[in-house]
């Protein structure tokens, strides 16, 4: 049975773990989760035991035990599927749309207009449709991100 071992202090190694639930019975696996990027303890641990009754009896008597100088939570531990993570890499099934090559070797006329605002200023792109004619309309707007913003300005 595995129990779930909460609030651990983190400076509390899986020594002191077994020397706290050692007691009660035989241990299968003492594991403290450790963080991916720092490799610290997250403060939790999982202790399974060999038999239901010596991890039933932990539990009771270690739920508010202190263990390196911290009072830990003991429950009876969920069983939670973990999702299957494909960490393959697969290309795209299709071609990624994009803009070409040729189009990225000059700056477009949007680059431009963009390099040309005041640093105070940020440059915001509307596009829609036109009501009137169903045509596609492109509307470019200052705005200004020191605070609030300004009416509607048409750039170009």
């Amino acid at each position: 049975m595995k129990l779930f071992v909460g609030g651990l202090a983190f400076a509390a190694n899986e020594g002191d773990l077994e020397k706290a639930f050692g007691s009660f019975g035989k241990l299968r696996e003492v594991k403290i989760i450790l963080d991916r990027e720092t490799g610290r303890s997250r403060g939790f641990a999982f202790v399974t035991f060999e038999r239901a009754e010596d991890a039933k009896e932990a539990m009771a008597v270690m739920d508010g035990a202190r263990i390196a100088g911290r009072a830990v939570r003991v429950n009876e531990a969920e069983n939670k599927p973990r999702p299957e993570a494909d960490r393959s890499f697969r290309p795209p099934s299709r071609p990624v749309e994009g803009p070409s090559r040729e189009s990225l070797s000059e700056p477009s006329v949007e680059s431009k207009r963009r390099r040309a605002l005041p640093p105070e200023h940020e440059f915001v792109d509307r596009r829609g449709l036109s009501a009137s004619a169903g045509d596609a309309v492109e509307e470019v707007v200052e705005r200004d991100v020191t605070g609030g913003q300004r009416p509607p300005r048409r750039l170009r």
